[in-house]
């Protein structure tokens, strides 16, 4: 499970750890997997719901952005990113006419 957020330094670290702490400013700790092993991974599957994530999804998949600014453009594990995205989230994007007729 990877919870990365954006411009986290957790995100760029080059930690040889597999599990990370991400202590955010408000709100509970949580866990994460490093990107060192999510990139390890045979395949691996990033899910977002919601329309309040349109814009994020919407940047990341269509824009390059800054590295670090959206932590799942870095990953890159050998049998390739899956996205799973509920019909909100994936409102925004130019193929959601498409995207929308698959969910």
């Amino acid at each position: 499970m990877g919870s990365l957020y954006p411009n986290r330094p957790e995100v760029l670290s080059q930690s040889q750890q597999q599990c990370l702490s991400v202590v955010k400013g408000s709100g509970p700790s949580s866990i994460t997997l490093s990107l060192a092993v999510m990139n390890a991974a045979r395949c691996t599957l990033l899910a977002m719901t919601g329309a309040s994530k349109a814009d994020a999804v919407q940047l990341c998949l269509e824009d390059k952005q800054p590295e670090g600014a959206f932590p799942a453009q870095m990953v890159r594990s050998e049998g390739g990113v899956n996205w799973m995205l509920d019909e909100g989230a994936a409102s925004k994007l130019k193929a959601s006419k498409g995207v929308a007729a698959l969910l």
